[in-house]
């Protein structure tokens, strides 16, 4: 555990009964460090020297190998973590405030046919500190970050309660202050942590990864599916929507002749018809899988179908896939 996985309560405890300071000077410190993205004590010019050097030796920062990969539609960021971990996370470049995805574990467990970060494996969970480090360190980068998704490598919702406590860190008012409605959480389909979610009241988006409308196609492309089946994930979701009154996202990796026939964009429809769900189409991006694109004549067809049955979709267009930053690519290998 470092100073980054404290809350506001926790940091004042700890440096007033560990560290030594005043109450006032322990709240500086979580505004140097989570309002302005100071991760120096150096440069913490409103505390005294001593108690700079306090900080150094009884809460020292981590101490990550960060490199980056910039292209001009984003900047992929490996890290290396203290204990030699390696993840990535990702600033996507836009017009007004970028968007930073963000990790949640070393690897992944769910082995997603087409997601290359699944061929890694599970290693451990990212601390809370960790998922909060990742969006310190864009702040500095950028000196703003716009939207949040925890889209990068992992489950989150197999690591909970470290992003339930990373997202009420980066929510506190004298820190960045990051409104709930700017975050977006992605899940493969893990039932109990979209209930838990909605119980925790975190005010946060939901998206869902889907790609198949059966389940005997989703199983074989989400093993997780043969644990939470479709209409047991759709009525979550469903319930999520309803009781949050935050709309989800449905999305839908585009797999050249797997998951984009005819019949199944019919069986699509029949299945998203009534729920209310924005649809984000996501052009597959090369792996090892094995699996292909489709013609961009062929993704304009399927969101015209969609379309036309009056389902709210969206073509997702994909950054930094010369650098294999872009959706189903992070595969960080030490």
């Amino acid at each position: 555990m470092t100073i980054l996985d404290l809350n506001l309560a926790e940091m004042t405890d700890f440096l007033v009964n560990e560290v030594g300071l005043k109450s006032f000077k322990a709240r500086m410190v979580f505004e140097w460090i989570h309002q302005k993205a100071i991760l120096d004590y150096d440069l913490m010019t409103s505390l005294h020297q001593t108690e700079r050097d306090l900080l150094k030796e009884k809460a020292p920062f981590p101490q990550w190998t960060v490199t980056e990969h910039p292209t001009k539609d984003s900047n992929k960021l490996t890290a290396t973590t203290d204990d030699g971990n390696s993840i990535e996370f990702v600033i996507l470049k836009s017009k007004s405030a970028p968007t930073l995805c963000v990790s949640s574990q070393v690897g992944c467990p769910l082995k997603c046919a087409f997601c290359e970060t699944g061929t890694l494996g599970i290693t451990r969970n990212l601390t809370a500190g960790e998922i909060v480090y990742q969006v310190l360190l864009a702040e500095k980068k950028t000196g703003g970050i716009g939207n949040i998704v925890l889209m990068g490598m992992g489950e989150p919702l197999l690591n909970l309660d470290n992003v339930l406590k990373a997202i009420a860190i980066l929510h506190e008012p004298t820190g960045l202050n990051v409104s709930p409605r700017r975050i977006t959480l992605s899940t493969a389909g893990i039932v109990p942590g979209i209930e838990k979610l909605l119980t925790a009241d975190s005010g946060i988006n939901l998206a869902i990864s889907l790609n198949a409308p059966t389940d005997e196609l989703r199983s074989e492309l989400m093993p997780i599916n043969k644990t939470y089946r479709i209409d047991t994930l759709i009525r979550a979701a469903k319930a999520f929507q309803e009781k949050s009154g935050r709309r989800v996202t449905v999305e839908y990796v585009l797999l050249k002749d797997v998951n984009d026939t005819p019949v199944l964009i019919r069986s699509l429809i029949a299945l998203l018809r009534r729920t209310g769900f924005h649809i984000n189409l996501i052009p597959f991006n090369p792996t090892s899988s094995g699996y292909k694109k489709p013609t961009l004549d062929h993704i304009e067809w399927v969101k015209a179908q969609l379309e036309a049955a009056h389902l709210n979709v969206t073509i997702r267009n994909s950054r930094g896939v010369s650098t294999q930053a872009a959706c189903g690519m992070l595969a960080s290998k030490k």
